[in-house]
């Protein structure tokens, strides 16, 4: 455990040095670095040469072999006091040697955050209260949205959901929080937060909440974005205030950034170094505080290794090399789980520039063999006997026996050991809780019918090639959008998983109510996809096999479950059994009941509505998960059970 403590920031050569814990060292641009920390040495290699105060980054297109960022884009600008030069600028660094491979000039006045969503890059010109919307990876400006004033001061974006983004307004006094709805031709204003605090920085996606930096009053609130309200989570008690600025979450504890109170002429001075101190979420206690060879003030806190949204989402690291969950890893062990980056340093893909969509589109046409008079499943169907209906609301009591324990989120799941095929007397479902995906529905149907299409995901989505032979066989007309996905074969540990840039498509509905199933469980997750049957289409008789399968936890989100549907799941009963006949009984349950389902199973499903059927599937296994992210275009293969990048 480390050790617990409180603190101001030092002047070099005093208190505790970084010691970063996770496989990926810490970045932190500040007003006068940007430089990565050695994780052996302890010392600070710089990324960019001293040209100015680094602010917002994010990751480029090249990958290393491994999938992660080999590359990173930092926005580069003059000091505010008394500056020598108006230019500003992204440098474009290679992760490996910390050299600059590239910059670009930016139009920008005093910029201070930098996102990349998708092939887009937005950067706050704060100066002149411009938005700026960036080609990726030339930088050329695509659109200049006048959207705020200089005294409103906008430090802070962080992608809302497809085309929109939040942009936290400072004004250097109370704060709030507008939604910016980028759909259409022309970028507007659609909602207001108030009461987010003083001179507030960082909007990070947390458990269904916003979590904000009220700078002004050193304090770390979260912000209810339905309702406005918000609550402190933790207040410096420190004797002098600190200022607060940098925010990262990691295995549901925040990084945050603590700079002694400075006059705004010092903010760049090489002698000044900053902190970050560790807060548990859960109860608001501070674990540790390290002080970060930071040159300046430091500016923003990420880990773009880890996760390239990890300064606007919450993640969840798997383990360190010696397999410790990374909670524990990072609780006694200081500094594990952020790249800090200077005022603003987020990264990574999530909103986009699209132009609006209807309400009642409709799906991608489904392939052939599509439709449930096949043939084939027409006899299958034929041999089964009719089971009694298993309903979600009565199976509550039954489904007990079959608990083998419990998420961190307190919800239930099944004892892997009753997950034996093709026995009545298995475990069918496990009803988990009734969630609202009024929102999470809406946003999926209004969907471009492309998104669901093989040509657009490998455009922007990434992609695996391998399965769709096996998805034609067993899913003819089923359609998939892979937002986490694994490998078949999970070795000694919980395997290996992957994030897909779609993700960041729908986090904004993903993460709260990941966190309402799973909670800091997150980290087990295998696979999470969004499945479509159309109407008129099928899934046929199958088993899932595989190591996922008898090691892991299939959870079922309907979000859309239109009239005419059928999921039938089977077993051999006594009456069966002198017939050589199947007995399969139809799931009832209504959109939001979420259940586990025991995927050993015969199941088949059917939609005879005229409407499609769309399911959140998610796969859990009981330990943590590595994971790997892709970006928008990657092509990777699935062979052998195993994915290769």
């Amino acid at each position: 455990m480390a050790e617990e403590g409180r603190g101001r920031a030092h002047r070099t050569g005093v208190g505790k040095q970084w010691n970063p814990a996770l496989p990926s060292p810490p970045l932190f641009p500040s007003s006068g670095a940007t430089a990565w920390a050695a994780p052996r040495t302890r010392a600070p290699r710089a990324a960019a040469s001293p040209q100015g105060i680094y602010y917002g980054h994010f990751p480029g297109l090249e990958l290393d072999p491994r999938g992660s960022p080999a590359t990173l884009w930092v926005v580069s600008r003059p000091h505010n006091w008394r500056p020598r030069t108006a230019s500003e600028w992204l440098i474009k660094i290679d992760i490996a040697s910390g050299r600059e491979l590239d910059r670009k000039k930016i139009p920008s006045k005093f910029a201070h955050d930098a996102i990349r969503v998708g092939e887009r890059v937005f950067v706050t010109s704060t100066g002149d209260g411009q938005l700026l919307e960036l080609e990726l990876p030339s930088m050329g400006l695509r659109r200049s949205l006048p959207l705020f004033t200089m005294q409103q001061h906008v430090n802070t974006l962080s992608p809302a959901g497809p085309g929109r983004l939040w942009a936290m307004l400072h004004r250097k006094g109370p704060s709030e929080m507008v939604m910016v709805d980028l759909r259409g031709r022309t970028a507007r204003i659609s909602s207001t937060v108030g009461d987010v605090g003083r001179m507030s920085h960082g909007i990070v996606h947390w458990r269904g909440s916003l979590l904000v930096l009220d700078s002004g009053n050193a304090a770390l609130l979260a912000v209810d974005p339905s309702t406005g309200t918000s609550r402190r989570l933790w207040q410096s008690n420190r004797t002098e205030a600190p200022f607060l600025k940098g925010l990262a979450v990691v295995d549901d504890i925040a990084f945050v950034g603590v700079s002694a109170p400075s006059r705004r002429s010092q903010r760049d001075d090489p002698t000044l170094n900053s902190e970050v101190t560790a807060v548990r979420l859960e109860d608001g206690r501070e674990l540790w505080t390290v002080e970060l060879p930071t040159h300046g003030l430091l500016n923003a806190i990420s880990a773009p290794l880890l996760a390239p949204g990890s300064g606007y989402h919450a993640n969840y690291a798997a383990r360190e090399d010696d397999g410790v969950p990374a909670a524990e890893f990072l609780a006694r062990r200081p500094a594990a789980a952020a790249p800090a980056a200077p005022s603003g340093g987020h990264a990574a893909a999530e909103a986009t520039s699209a132009p609006p969509a209807s309400a009642a589109k409709q799906p991608p046409a489904a392939k052939t063999p599509r439709s449930v008079d096949d043939a084939r499943f027409v006899q299958l169907e034929a041999k089964t006997l009719r089971g009694p209906d298993l309903k979600w609301d009565e199976m509550r009591g039954p489904a007990a026996k079959f608990v083998g324990g419990s998420w961190a989120s307190g919800l239930p799941y099944m004892d892997l050991a009753k997950k034996v095929a093709g026995l009545d007397g298995a475990a069918s479902i496990l009803p988990l809780a009734r969630v609202d995906v009024g929102a999470f529905r809406s946003a999926v149907l209004a969907e471009d019918p492309a998104v669901w299409t093989p040509e657009e995901q490998q455009r922007t989505n990434a992609w695996l090639d391998g399965r769709s032979q096996n998805m034609e066989a067993i899913k003819p007309g089923v359609a998939s959008i892979h937002l986490i996905f694994s490998d078949g074969r999970l070795g000694d540990g919980g395997g290996n998983a992957y994030r897909f840039p779609y993700y960041d498509r729908y986090a904004e509905f993903l993460d709260p109510l990941l966190d309402r199933l799973l909670g800091s469980s997150q980290g087990n997750i295998l696979r999470v996809q969004l499945a479509l049957m159309g109407p008129g289409s099928l899934i046929n008789h199958h088993q899932d096999d595989g190591e996922w399968v008898t090691r892991g936890h299939r959870i079922h989100v309907p979000l859309a479950v239109p009239d005419g549907f059928e999921f039938h799941l089977c077993g051999r009963s006594n009456a069966a059994r002198g017939k050589g006949r199947t007995t399969c009984s139809k799931l009832v349950y209504a959109e939001g009941d979420a259940f586990e389902f025991n995927n050993r199973r015969m199941h088949y499903l059917k939609n005879n509505g005229t409407e499609p059927r769309i399911h959140l599937v998610v796969d859990v296994v009981e330990k943590p998960v590595s994971r790997q992210l892709l970006f928008p275009g990657q092509r990777c293969t699935y062979q052998f059970k195993k994915i290769t990048c």
